[in-house]
């Protein structure tokens, strides 16, 4: 017969062993009857339950959107209410419309910030932005250093640069009217979506050859001014034109060749000068025209001066022919005169020789006699 404490021991493990497995499955019960119950919820509410309202940035009123078919304008704070029939793949199914343009800007849809993919309708509004890209209409001009209007037809073209390295070139009837250029775009920062100004600096402006601007120096924001106004380096220069022996006033014009390779000639005024007064920065070639033989001058343009040219006149030519000709008629004569003076050095020499042949041998002969 077994003792009965060890049979009460058995029967409590048992026991205990019941209860757990009970307890695990009224526990997995309840937790399957919560999740059918929640989606049971969530299935019976309403499409139109919940809205996602699209704030457009910058503020754009009137700004469309197109989804199910259906189109919602933004309001006056630029702020548009979506009602969509299925959240599944939202982001691809709104089409978003190009705003309204004006005479000064111009709006280009660029992201979403904020719109992240449902797998079920939410129960409360979603408020997202739609980042837009602002093109804004400009109007170039071009002056010289002292604010003097430069004529955009004697320019042949402009390189700009924005702040993200992407390059525009204008040329042609492009710089006679007014161009788009990127003004604003939307930026992530810690506060959330913000705008952010585009810049543009000037890389260059070439004018007969040349490049006329610094590159990088001049900087401008289409966002903030509508009037893109780029100095040029044109600077004044004084041709003055010499003779190239006496240094007289002489010549009737000025010849210059631009760094492009064309001729330009400039007259001379009363004092024999001609002052130009808006020459690009560059290399250039000059010459003086007149009753002569011009010489060609290389110069380079890069600041207010004056310079001399040179022509070599027909008084200049028969002054130097004369001198050569007297140069060369009187090389025989030289000649003779150097003969004459290496023969009598020879003579001179010859004589002193015999002077010292003759003092010694009297020196010899003393010395025989006191010798004797």
């Amino acid at each position: 017969m077994r003792p009965r404490p060890r049979r009460r021991a058995t029967l409590v493990v048992r026991t205990a062993k019941r209860t757990a497995a009970v307890a695990l499955l009224a526990a997995t019960l309840a937790a399957t009857l919560t999740a059918m119950t929640s989606a049971a919820v969530a299935a019976a509410l309403p499409s139109g339950s919940a809205a996602l309202l699209v704030q457009t940035r910058p503020s754009l009123p009137g700004t469309e959107f197109v989804v199910d078919g259906q189109t919602v304008r933004a309001g006056p704070d630029g702020m548009a209410r979506v009602v969509p029939s299925s959240w599944v793949d939202l982001k691809a199914s709104i089409k978003v419309l190009p705003p309204p343009s004006t005479s000064r800007q111009r709006a280009r849809f660029a992201r979403w910030f904020g719109l992240p993919e449902w797998p079920i309708a939410p129960t409360r509004d979603v408020k997202v932005t739609a980042g837009f890209d602002v093109d804004y209409q400009t109007r170039l001009s071009f002056v010289d250093l002292k604010g003097r209007p430069v004529d955009w037809g004697s320019i042949s073209e402009v390189v700009v640069k924005d702040a993200t390295g992407v390059e525009s070139r204008f040329s042609g009837d492009r710089l006679r009217r007014p161009v788009w250029l990127w003004g604003t775009r939307v930026v992530t920062l810690q506060a959330g979506p913000s705008i952010k100004s585009i810049y543009y600096t000037v890389q260059s402006v070439w004018v007969s050859g040349a490049n006329v601007v610094n590159q990088a120096q001049q900087r401008h924001e289409p966002a903030e001014d509508a009037a893109f106004t780029v100095k040029l380096l044109f600077y004044s220069a004084t041709f003055v034109a010499r003779d190239a022996i006496f240094g007289r006033p002489v010549g009737s014009a000025v010849r210059l060749r631009y760094p492009d390779g064309q001729h330009v000639r400039y007259r001379l005024d009363s004092r024999h000068e001609a002052v130009v007064s808006k020459l690009p920065r560059g290399e250039y070639d000059a010459s003086i025209e007149g009753p002569g033989l011009p010489v060609s001058a290389s110069v380079s343009i890069t600041r207010p001066q004056q310079l001399t040219l040179k022509i070599i006149t027909w008084l200049d030519l028969l002054v130097v022919v004369a001198a050569a000709g007297a140069f060369l008629g009187g090389l025989p004569l030289i000649r003779r005169r150097l003969l004459r003076a290496r023969r009598s050095e020879d003579r001179d020499d010859h004589h002193a020789m015999a002077t010292t042949d003759l003092a010694e041998m009297a020196t010899t002969e003393l010395a025989e006699e006191e010798t004797a």
